[in-house]
């Protein structure tokens, strides 16, 4: 059984019986207390696989080959549904025989420090995606884009910047590292020398604290939006100039 799961992509799906609900008021405000049974249940999935995508679902992707559970969440699944999906999530590890990476000396920790070990493994091989906030890798998965639609930059064996929904992320051994912010300049045309002394990016900053976050325009550290700026920079030229930038940080 575990030969064939290694060879196939499995998906779950969570399903949630209500058995018992009640209504309490306090301080004038409802609060809900349900009683229900939860459980994932395997799937013949549809093909192609993004078919398999519905608003009101939660699924689980399964890939035994690349030890890797991705649960993706459709936009009208509650943080109750949620919690309870990611507290089966251990069951599913051990059905699908997914590897997780041992933390040494396990058996010597306390019971705290035990808990926190074993959700530090387990996170190391799931993760939770949101309807429209799919990452690249997982909409390669099920067929929604093909690998030369992907604009992606190997600046060396440890870092790679990829373009994902018109943002630049830097992945930091293939695991996604933060999202690139971007110093934005622009010399007016009626001042040109304000730059002539300007020997580093850094400098640079000094006189113009304008970015680009999210392509929109921001000042500061808090992000404020900057009123009535505008840039013609484009995502992709966004990804291209910040390669250049890691280039000559890192080579």
């Amino acid at each position: 059984m575990k030969e064939q799961r290694k060879n196939q992509l499995i998906i779950f799906e969570f399903n949630e019986k209500i058995l018992s609900k009640k209504v309490t008021v306090i301080l004038g405000k409802s609060l809900e207390d349900i009683e229900s049974k939860s459980e994932f249940q395997k799937i013949e999935p549809k093909l192609p696989l993004y078919n398999n995508l519905d608003s009101n679902k939660l699924l689980l992707f399964v890939d035994p080959i690349r030890n890797k559970i991705w649960m993706w969440c459709g936009r009208d699944i509650d943080s109750r549904m949620k919690s309870r999906a990611r507290g089966l999530i251990p069951e599913i590890i051990n059905e699908c025989d997914i590897r997780i990476n041992k933390i040494p000396n396990y058996n010597n920790l306390g019971i705290r420090e035990k808990l926190l070990v074993k959700n530090i493994e387990y996170s190391s091989v799931y993760r939770v995606i949101d309807e429209g906030n799919e990452p690249n890798k997982f909409k390669l998965l099920i067929g929604l884009i093909k690998e030369s639609d992907i604009l992606r930059f190997k600046v060396n064996e440890f870092l790679t910047l990829e373009l994902e929904d018109d943002k630049t992320f830097i992945y930091l051994k293939e695991t996604k590292f933060r999202q690139c912010m971007r110093l934005f300049l622009q010399i007016p045309p009626q001042s040109p020398n304000i730059y002539e002394e300007v020997d580093s990016i850094d400098e640079a900053t000094e006189i113009f604290d304008n970015y680009l976050l999210e392509n929109r325009v921001v000042k500061g550290k808090f992000h404020k939006p900057v009123k009535d700026y505008t840039h013609t920079i484009t995502p992709e030229q966004g990804f291209w100039g910040l390669v250049q930038c890691d280039m000559k940080l890192y080579y």
